[in-house]
């Protein structure tokens, strides 16, 4: 179910990227407290760096629970 609702915001996500238009991605943003300098595409870059690490907290835990209950059996 996890998965299934990842997989939903993930394509939701790229449909959002599609309707970028390329021109702005080396716009300027600031990101934080701090301000610190960055781009939109610098920012993207980020977030598919983020959410591959999510993916493999999901990926984890999923064979952790398996362990578990084979365990229980």
């Amino acid at each position: 179910e996890l998965l299934q609702v990842f997989n939903q915001k993930l394509d939701a996500f790229v449909e959002e990227l599609k309707s970028l238009d390329e021109k702005m991605l080396t716009e300027s943003r600031e990101v934080g407290r701090a301000k610190l300098p960055s781009t939109v595409l610098g920012l993207l870059f980020h977030a598919a760096e983020h959410t591959m690490r999510h993916n493999g907290q999901l990926l984890i835990t999923v064979n952790v629970l398996q362990e578990r209950d084979q365990q229980s059996i």
